[in-house]
């Protein structure tokens, strides 16, 4: 998709106060300066999709406008993101904002790109585990997104200078609150809290599995995801706002053969956070829990070629997934935008949940 040449959007075709400055026709009926920002637009069709193909300001010169171009697949692309939308009969309602300012400063690039951009600017977010994997990948599109994070980590090393590193053990719970009480205290408060510090464990048999190693699995999968849960929330209760996303895994939907600890620990992540979703309801504060498949992390490095190999045969997209696209559904989880969802077990799997 490009932008046309003949009308600048920004100057011509956006407004800020939910009213147009000028008469406009639109769909061939002549609205007057002051209306609602609503429009109802006729619609041509590209293929099966929706094509706005142009706006004409009454009593001015016409506007020869192309707002959507189709590719050559004849797939149209909005500009910017849209505001919701209801079909309308013939015509489709747009709600404001209808259309998005492009800056002057993106044009000339894609500008589809600002479809997925967050804005965290005032927020702070607390992530353990976050100086490797999925933590890592989350960290840095927090931080790019104009959020305050700290990172607590057995290992706190290699981090941008904007983040703040707790060095700690997400297994012991004075660890947990002390870590919450420092990013209160250093950053300004905690808005987000996401609970990626994990282990895969030994790859064995149920039987052949130690006491030690079920106890240590589900003391950093399960006990530490717990015990900064109920620090954060805390907090969070008391400001009236919380984002919290813990990282869970199919294998706790599923169950992975020769992964007991694993798939228990993570099982019981997931139990968690419904029952905390569910007691800070209507509190402002939103906890859900994301199940990955197998993703390229160091955490690969503690498996066996059979155990990875079994995962990968049950993804239809036929891959491992990259801590990039799940950190983007974090995000997502993370923000404002999400306001309907608490105490959910959000997917991201390649293809391979079946509930």
């Amino acid at each position: 998709m490009r932008a046309q040449g003949g009308v600048d959007l920004e100057d011509d075709l956006i407004w800020d106060t939910g009213q147009l400055s000028c008469p406009f026709e639109v769909g061939g009926e002549l609205r007057a300066a002051g209306c609602e920002s609503h429009l109802c637009l006729k619609l041509e069709r590209v293929g099966r999709r929706p094509h706005l193909r142009s706006v004409q300001p009454a009593g001015a010169k016409r506007v020869e406008r192309e707002l959507v171009e189709p590719e050559p697949t004849g797939r149209a692309h909005q500009i910017g993101p849209l505001g919701p939308e209801r079909v309308v009969r013939d015509g489709i309602e747009r709600h404001v904002p209808s259309l998005v300012p492009v800056p002057r400063a993106v044009r000339g690039r894609d500008i589809r790109l600002r479809v997925n951009a967050y804005d965290f600017g005032g927020r702070v977010a607390l992530v353990t585990g976050g100086a490797s994997g999925i933590g890592a990948a989350t960290v840095e599109l927090l931080r790019t997104s104009g959020a305050r994070v700290a990172v607590l980590d057995v290992d706190p090393n290699g981090l941008h200078e904007d983040v703040l590193p707790i060095r700690g053990d997400v297994t012991r719970s004075e660890d947990a609150e002390a870590a919450v009480t420092r990013v209160d205290s250093e950053l300004g408060g905690l808005d987000i809290l996401v609970c990626s510090a994990g282990v895969g464990g030994d790859s064995v048999r149920a039987v052949d599995m130690p006491d030690e190693e079920w106890r240590r699995v589900f003391a950093i999968n399960c006990d530490g995801t717990f015990y900064c849960n109920r620090a954060a929330v805390r907090k969070m209760i008391d400001r009236q706002y919380g984002r919290v996303v813990n990282v869970a895994s199919i294998a706790g939907k599923e169950g992975n053969p020769n992964a007991s600890a694993y798939s228990a620990s993570k099982a019981a992540v997931i139990g968690m956070t419904k029952s905390i979703g569910k007691e800070v309801a209507g509190s402002g504060v939103l906890v859900n829990c994301i199940a990955p498949a197998v993703i390229d992390t160091p955490i690969l490095g503690q498996l066996s070629e059979e155990h990875i190999g079994y995962m990968l045969q049950k993804i239809p997209l036929g891959r491992v997934g990259k801590p990039e696209e799940v950190a983007h559904l974090i995000a997502y989880l993370a923000s404002e935008n999400l306001s309907f969802a608490t105490g959910a077990c959000f997917d991201i799997s390649g293809g391979r949940a079946v509930y």
